[in-house]
């Protein structure tokens, strides 16, 4: 996975930064069968071909493109965090180990 050279520091979290990326970036990010349908459908493949590639039916197309682009957008307007450590996507804080009973 590969997050953009930009990273902004945030207030609330100083150890961690808000990566800034572009679409490409994102879709990285999404689920497999999401980043397919995206991918399939900007080199310009029709629904057909895209249900074939993932092994569903020609109808399920519309709707999985339409939440594929809106957990992209979600991606893009509302980036990860990064642990400044670990310079990986945190999908929410990590606990203190005291916190955690270790």
């Amino acid at each position: 996975m590969h997050l953009s050279r930009y990273l902004l520091r945030t207030r609330a979290h100083p150890g961690h930064r808000l990566a800034t990326m572009d679409r490409a970036e994102a879709v990285r990010l999404l689920p497999e069968a999401y980043a397919r349908a995206l991918t399939l459908r900007a080199q310009g493949h029709d629904d057909a071909r895209i249900a074939a590639a993932l092994g569903i039916v020609q109808e399920a197309i519309g709707p999985l493109l339409r939440l594929a682009e809106a957990k992209l957008q979600r991606l893009l307007d509302d980036p990860p965090e990064v642990d400044d450590q670990l310079a990986v996507p945190l999908e929410q804080p990590a606990e203190p180990p005291e916190a955690a009973g270790v």
